[in-house]
């Protein structure tokens, strides 16, 4: 594990000095060629996640924006954050086919929408953007079956994804595109203790085990 800075630097300096005429072929090639993802992540920014590292993808399969608890905001006719611009750019001119919003179990923004503690003037920017997430704090009642706190947060971790899938929908240029049969929209949360992936499934209305579908 990385214990600072300099452990950063030692890294590159050995990856450089491992580089084989066939990788630096391939940043070349990538380089001349552009962007050619099909396959774009909104996942959380927590250290823990690696899309890359979890789907078995290389450099350059993915076109990945990253943001507190995996969000995506409602729909607004005017403004947007970064998450939307970059959904904007992946769909409208990379074309992609395929976005996944990759949440995770132990999820700090979603312990923060959670906790009685996030209206103090150190975390007020964190619990704003968590707001996003509110409606799937609002049904978080009716869905747990038990009041044990890892139970509720595993539930609000994924009512959350749903509702970011929900939201994004609304984008009248995501929805254009699924309507075309070009795009899909994908709901995946990762349970960090047992390293399972796990999927929304639209029509079950619930999340289940990836390893039975693949």
């Amino acid at each position: 594990m990385l214990k600072d800075y300099n452990d950063l630097l030692l890294g590159h300096k050995n990856f450089i000095s491992q580089l084989s005429k066939d990788d630096a072929q391939s940043y070349k090639n990538m380089a001349e060629q552009g962007l050619l993802a099909k396959i774009m992540v909104i996942a959380c920014c927590d250290a823990r996640l690696d899309p890359v590292k979890l789907t078995g993808a290389t450099c350059g399969d993915l076109f990945v924006v990253r943001n507190i608890a995996n969000l995506v905001p409602e729909y607004k006719e005017s403004g947007c954050g970064e998450t939307v611009a970059a959904m904007q750019f992946a769909v409208n001119f990379l074309q992609i086919r395929d976005i996944i919003i990759l949440g995770h179990s132990c999820c700090g923004g979603i312990a923060s929408l959670l906790s009685s503690d996030n209206c103090n003037n150190e975390i007020s920017l964190v619990y704003d953007w968590m707001q996003t997430a509110k409606p799937a704090l609002d049904k978080l009642d009716g869905f747990c079956l038990e009041n044990k706190t890892e139970d509720k947060t595993r539930s609000c971790e994924q009512l959350s994804i749903v509702n970011s899938l929900n939201n994004c929908h609304q984008y009248p240029w995501v929805k254009s595109r699924i309507n075309q049969g070009l795009l899909r929209v994908h709901g995946w949360y990762f349970d960090i203790m047992s390293a399972r992936m796990f999927y929304y499934n639209e029509q079950a209305k619930k999340f289940a085990a990836m390893l039975e579908e693949v």
